[in-house]
């Protein structure tokens, strides 16, 4: 019985070690490769549909001109710069994968190569959030088709009535009632 305890102890650490680790791997990776599609298609639909001048038009009309250049902004200007380079440079030299990476490397070369290689993955972790916002703000700023949200409205309703059984008209008269 103990050394079939000790095989199986031996099996599980023999496929943690060798399977364990490369399975690991291999989802990383599977999962970095969906995500960066994910991530290209929609900024590309966003450069599609609303295109570089629809973005900068709705930064420069509801930010103003510091929403693209910091240094126009009176209020904030040179700050807003040097927060974000100390911010930015606390993100990338306390990201715990990095520094797990870092700290297994064989010797500072290789460590700084590995800065190095992951410099453009943290550039775009910093753009791509930023450029989706700034399109989100020209959608938010999008005039509304009122007959749009009238069928929105009238299959929100239908769907909470058949979904709960109160009708929007019994729940008001409720609300009413209890104030």
């Amino acid at each position: 019985l103990v050394c079939l305890l000790f095989a199986v102890l031996l099996a599980v650490e023999i496929y943690t070690i060798m399977g364990g680790m490369l399975s690991v791997l291999v989802t990383d990776f599977l999962q970095f490769v969906v995500m960066s599609i994910g991530l290209l298609a929609v900024s590309f639909l966003i450069m599609k549909n609303i295109g570089i001048e629809g973005i900068v038009g709705a930064v420069k009309e509801h930010v103003g001109p510091g929403g693209l250049n910091p240094i126009a902004d009176p209020k904030s200007g040179i700050i807003t710069i040097i927060y974000q380079l100390i911010f930015q440079l606390a993100v990338v030299l306390t990201w715990q994968t990095v520094i797990a990476r870092f700290l297994a490397a064989k010797d500072s070369k290789t460590g700084l190569r590995v800065y190095k290689g992951t410099s453009f993955f943290f550039v775009c972790r910093f753009i791509i959030p930023a450029f989706w916002g700034m399109a989100a703000l020209w959608f938010l700023h999008q005039p509304v088709n009122a007959h749009h949200m009238q069928d929105l409205r009238r299959s929100e309703i239908a769907a909470y009535e058949k979904s709960s059984g109160v009708t929007v008209a019994e729940a008001q008269k409720a609300v009413l009632i209890a104030d």
